[in-house]
């Protein structure tokens, strides 16, 4: 037999488990509110990162960008990039300059307009900030394309013979 006051509610249990539900709730509410466990402390994100905030520039974009791994990353970017700037940097750094150049934003996050304000802002950089390292300090690395030879495949190995 289906409890009519739960099956009014849309929950469909058999009265003797909406009687055992019901004394549970019953209990658990003479027991006293329930006992919160404080929430763990989230993971803080590590704002204190150190490494570089670069800025390149690739055709009509500049991009504002945080590594640890300079030689790494720049190598990921295509070979006409121009270094714009590189400075000794944190993710705090990088996100107040994507903050800074927001009204430049072209495309996704980290990516602005190569207009003359943003080429402007960037230029001032180097008088402005101490730990400037110079575009001319980095020697990007040349990428040596690999080399894919096709071979042709016949229809003569064993077992494949006609």
């Amino acid at each position: 037999m289906i409890s009519n006051r739960f099956h009014r509610a849309g929950i469909m249990i058999c009265q003797e488990h909406a009687l055992q539900t019901w004394a549970t709730v019953e209990q658990m509410n003479a027991s006293g509110p329930p006992i919160r466990e404080e929430p763990k402390p989230k993971p803080q994100s590590n704002w204190k990162f150190e490494g570089y905030v670069y800025y390149i520039r690739v055709g009509d974009l500049v991009k504002i960008g945080h590594t640890i791994d300079l030689d790494r990353r720049l190598a990921t970017y295509p070979p006409g990039m121009e270094i714009l700037k590189i400075r000794e940097g944190t993710r705090a750094l990088e996100h107040s300059e994507h903050i800074r150049f927001s009204e430049h934003l072209s495309d996704g996050r980290e990516w602005f307009q190569a207009n003359d304000r943003v080429l402007q802002l960037i230029s001032e950089i180097q008088s402005s900030v101490d730990d400037v390292i110079e575009p001319e300090d980095f020697q990007r690395r040349k990428h040596t394309p690999q080399v894919v030879h096709h071979r042709r495949v016949t229809s003569e190995r064993a077992g494949h013979g006609h």
